[in-house]
C-alpha cells in the first residue's frame, strides 16, 4: 500500500503569477507574468515531498472575458514552465461561474478543493496539507476543507477572518514556513 501524499494547495493570482491589477483577469498567457520567486518556491516545495495543485477562481470567464479555451491554454503553459523549473503542478481547478451564481465550486467554499481530492489518482493525508493563498477567501476555503492555511503579503496588522494558521511576506519563506509548522 503506499503512502498517502502531503498536498500543498495552491492559489493562482497572486501566488504564482503577479495579480492581473487594472484588468482584473489574465485574458492570455502572454500576460502572464510568475511572481518573482515563485518558480523557485514551488521547486522548493516538491522538494520537500509535497504535491502542488492549484485552486483558482476565474469568474472573467462567466463574464466572457476570457475564453475557456485560453484558460486552458493559460494552464497548460503555467504547468509546463513550472515543470521545467523543478516541480510538478498535479492539477488545476478552476471556477469559472460568476460570483452571483453561488455555485459550491467558487472560493471562499471549498468545493473546489474536494473535486481535487476526489479526482487526483493518489490518496492524500488531509492532516499533511495545506492551503497557500493571499486572501481571506483562500483561507476560509482552506479552512473549510479541514486544512492548515498559509496567508501571503497581507500585513501583521490587517485582520483576516478566519485567522491562517501561518502568515508571511515573502514568497520564499512559504516553503520554510510551512516545514517549521510541521
Amino acid at each position: 500500500m503506499t503512502a498517502a501524499k502531503r498536498v500543498v494547495f495552491l492559489d493562482r493570482d497572486g501566488v504564482i503569477n503577479e495579480p492581473p491589477g487594472v484588468e482584473r483577469y489574465v485574458r492570455r498567457w502572454e500576460s502572464f507574468r510568475f511572481r518573482e520567486g515563485a518558480l523557485p518556491m514551488l521547486a522548493e516545495l516538491a522538494a520537500m515531498g509535497y504535491r502542488l495543485v492549484v485552486i483558482t477562481n476565474q469568474q472573467g470567464v462567466g463574464k466572457g472575458q476570457i475564453e475557456p479555451a485560453e484558460l486552458e491554454r493559460i494552464h497548460a503553459n503555467m504547468t509546463a514552465e513550472t515543470g521545467r523549473n523543478g516541480a510538478r503542478i498535479d492539477g488545476v481547478f478552476c471556477c469559472p461561474h460568476l460570483e452571483a451564481e453561488g455555485c459550491d465550486c467558487r472560493k471562499p467554499k471549498p468545493g473546489l478543493i474536494f473535486d481535487a481530492l476526489a479526482e487526483l489518482p493518489y490518496k492524500v493525508d488531509l492532516n499533511s496539507c495545506w492551503f497557500v493563498g493571499d486572501s481571506a477567501t483562500d483561507i476560509q476555503a482552506g479552512q473549510a476543507a479541514g486544512l492548515r492555511t498559509l496567508l501571503l503579503g497581507v500585513p501583521p496588522g490587517v485582520a483576516v477572518d478566519p485567522s491562517p494558521t501561518v502568515r508571511v511576506d515573502r514568497i520564499g519563506d512559504i516553503p520554510e514556513s510551512i516545514a517549521l509548522a510541521n
